[in-house]
């Protein structure tokens, strides 16, 4: 009961006499409150379905300051888009795999898709100056680069995030 008192207190369920209720924002809400207690984000999203992954994903780059757009659908040529993630000119143009396992010839097939959708992204956005496509990962993969489009899993997208200006000249970066 204290538990569930203390949840109430943060904003996440709706505590009455005789039951308790959440809603489906109280997910996102104590995946951001273990997160910011420093719970491995890995533990975290194991129970997560593919959308609630994206949405973790989305939490954790706005808690980096990033402006996040999710589910981003274009035409000519049609594709889809999990999410958008912009910090000062620059779209990270993320795909979410919440996949346990990928094999190699998946991930070269994944990083060439997402650099084609970060090409037309930035060839479609005058308001954005260059993109970057990566893939977050749910679990740690074979190869943290393919084609220097870095997988990251999500137990390490805060650090990514922190740092990926250290190795930039790395990266698959797609300039207007």
């Amino acid at each position: 009961m204290e538990l569930l008192r203390f949840l109430s207190s943060k904003g996440i369920g709706n505590l009455s006499d005789t039951k308790v209720s959440f809603s489906s924002t109280d997910k996102m809400k104590l995946l951001l409150l273990a997160l910011h207690h420093e719970c491995d984000p890995t533990l975290l999203s194991l129970n997560l379905n593919w959308k609630d992954f994206e949405n973790f994903v989305t939490i954790i780059l706005q808690a980096k300051n990033y402006v996040c757009r999710t589910n981003i659908h274009l035409t000519m040529p049609r594709i889809q888009i999990d999410v958008v993630a912009t910090l000062e000119g620059m779209a990270m143009i993320i795909d979410c795999k919440h996949w346990r396992d990928m094999a190699a010839s998946k991930m070269v097939d994944c990083a060439n898709q997402q650099h084609v959708r970060t090409k037309i992204y930035v060839e479609k956005n005058r308001n954005i100056e260059c993109g970057m496509p990566v893939i977050v990962t749910l679990n740690e993969v074979s190869q943290p680069f393919v084609n220097k489009i870095p997988f990251v899993p999500i137990s390490r997208l805060g650090s990514f995030l922190k740092d990926y200006d250290l190795y930039r000249d790395q990266l698959c970066i797609v300039n207007r």
